[in-house]
């Protein structure tokens, strides 16, 4: 079975929540019981045992997540969590991230990017890329 990088587990997930958070709205609205049978009979779906159903339902889960917020319907996005966390689950299961203490982690990840630790700090300095940061830091540092 292929692994799935933990960077894209994390954006995956970060996305979904993402979405999740900005169609709170959704879940004080009723949701159309014969539209939402529909499609769960073409989404079909399951607790996902194989790579087949969760490449499946990824896909479903992706092309979901494509469209437009203001175009998904209250019956879509109740779809779209559901799939979520489905697929969360079986990531979790079958490509559980490694436990380990969280500086060799970062260590780690920073190997798989070709990165050395004095990249975080350029990145994270003030002004490099964001001047409302940069004006921020002048402001605070005066």
């Amino acid at each position: 079975m292929p692994r799935i990088p933990p960077a894209v587990r994390i954006i995956s997930k970060a996305a979904i929540t993402e979405f999740s958070e900005k169609c709170e709205f959704m879940n004080a609205t009723l949701i159309d019981e014969h539209k939402y049978q529909r499609l769960l009979g073409e989404a079909l779906p399951v607790v996902i045992r194989t790579e087949q159903e969760y490449q499946r339902l990824l896909n479903i889960t992706e092309q979901l997540m494509g469209k437009p917020e203001e175009q998904i319907t209250e019956e879509e996005g109740r779809l779209l969590e559901l799939l979520s966390v489905l697929v969360e689950e079986y990531e979790d299961r079958m490509h559980p991230l490694p436990k380990a203490k969280p500086h060799k982690l970062l260590a780690y990840l920073l190997e798989e990017r070709g990165m050395k630790p004095s990249d975080l700090w350029t990145a994270q300095k003030p002004g490099v890329g964001d001047p409302e940061r940069k004006t921020q830091h002048q402001q605070v540092t005066g």
